[in-house]
């Protein structure tokens, strides 16, 4: 299988170019949007590598276990389940990022101005929300509760752990148990190609690009640049 790399943003390996970026505010109180962007463009490429080495790894590990008759290094045998758990992190962190940016934008669309605080600085955040079908991001509420749930399992439940010998049998699978760290709970389990994530989140990327760049364009006509630091919120 080939590695499923992420090529919403830029065609992977090939020269930044500025075809590759999008018009946002240069000047906010979050900074030059601008620079942020592309920050998460370049980011995407490193991830590109990392999805690569992952998979690269798993299947040759997958025929040395064959050649040895079902012997595995423990080592080498859940070297990518580690793997797995920084590509979903590196997922979490820049679908965050990109959510951030794009409420900013709607809070300067809807008012004029630019909010004290990120309106809405998570998916976990935007899961939460009464309104949020005003970003255009509902085909991708499945997506943001799975990356949302497994990636709080890695970082919170101890009792992930316990699953450490379940690997996918033909491709990289992501597995978690997400409880919170609370012994009453029943943990929820969870199994998703990484693949089928990868392709979904590619699909995410195509859809908040064009929601980043089409708000700014619409709140430039609407509203003269930013001067003053409001803090008005629409959420």
């Amino acid at each position: 299988m080939q590695a499923p790399i992420i090529e919403a943003l830029k065609a992977y390996k090939t020269n930044f170019n500025v075809r590759d970026l999008i018009s946002l505010p240069p000047d906010t109180p979050y900074g030059n949007l601008n620079l942020t962007y592309m920050q998460i463009v370049i980011r995407i490429e490193v991830l590109n590598e990392a999805i690569t080495e992952l998979y690269d790894g798993f299947f040759s590990h997958m025929e040395r276990t064959k050649a040895n008759h079902g012997s595995s290094n423990l080592d080498e045998g859940l070297k990518h389940k580690f793997q797995i758990e920084q590509v979903i992190y590196w997922l979490r962190k820049t679908a965050d990022e990109l959510i951030s940016i794009l409420s900013v934008l709607y809070n300067y669309k809807a008012l004029g101005n630019y909010p004290d605080k990120v309106p809405v600085p998570s998916i976990g955040k935007f899961l939460n929300l009464d309104k949020r079908e005003y970003f255009n991001l509902e085909g991708q509420v499945k997506l943001f509760n799975v990356l949302n749930d497994i990636s709080n399992a890695y970082k919170h439940t101890l009792i992930n752990a316990q699953i450490s010998n379940y690997v996918g049998r033909d491709e990289p699978v992501v597995f978690a148990l997400s409880a919170y760290n609370q012994a009453n709970v029943t943990p929820n389990f969870h199994q998703v190609s990484l693949k089928a994530i990868l392709d979904e989140y590619n699909q995410f990327l195509l859809i908040i690009r064009s929601e980043l760049e089409s708000n700014y364009q619409m709140s430039v006509i609407a509203y003269k640049p930013y001067e003053t630091n409001s803090s008005n919120q629409t959420f």
